[in-house]
């Protein structure tokens, strides 16, 4: 049961960047966020995969696996633009 509250948690987090990544697919930029903050949260995603990784915490896994994902296309559209 426990594992299963994890999950849902994982998935809630790291879904919370997901409607930020459709608005910028959506509107083709992500004006209004802060770069810093899109990178830190990747970074440290990223970091975090490392240290989840050879555990087999699937959870962890879970939950930075799509943050990454998420990050990446905030910060794509930050910087790229479309017109």
């Amino acid at each position: 049961m426990i594992q299963i509250i994890g999950y849902i948690g994982s998935l809630a987090y790291a879904l919370c960047g997901l409607p930020q990544a459709v608005l910028s697919i959506k509107n083709g930029h992500s004006q209004g966020i802060s770069r810093a903050y899109a990178l830190l949260s990747l970074l440290g995603s990223a970091l975090s995969l490392i240290y989840a990784f050879p555990r087999g915490d699937y959870v962890l896994l879970l939950n930075f696996g799509v943050n990454i994902i998420v990050w990446s296309i905030v910060l794509k559209y930050s910087y790229f633009e479309r017109k």
